[in-house]
């Protein structure tokens, strides 16, 4: 699933207009509810959240028009924070 201004990019624009602040969206068999900033956003987020725990392996990458994010570039110039709660017990991931 893609989250970003591109055309393969299940949410596109900015949610905050919708229902809730949010946009639904179906992967594999689970519902997931996307928040997100959207692409004009100074700074660009995004959250995703499902009633049902969200299963599966999941890899995040970081993309411009021009392809992937080098990873080296990726780590050595931008911060990514990756929550993942699961029974009110939060894990927070930073990159450095």
């Amino acid at each position: 699933m893609n989250i970003g201004s591109g055309e393969e990019c299940s949410v596109q624009d900015s949610t905050k207009l919708g229902r809730g602040g949010l946009s639904s969206v179906q992967y594999d068999d689970q519902t997931l509810r996307i928040k997100y900033s959207g692409p004009d956003s100074s700074f660009e987020r995004f959250s995703i959240t499902s009633i049902d725990p969200i299963v599966g392996n999941w890899i995040v990458t970081l993309e411009t028009e021009e392809g992937f994010i080098p990873m080296a570039q990726a780590v050595k110039d931008l911060t990514v924070k990756v929550k993942h709660r699961i029974n009110s017990e939060t894990i927070t991931v930073y990159s450095d």
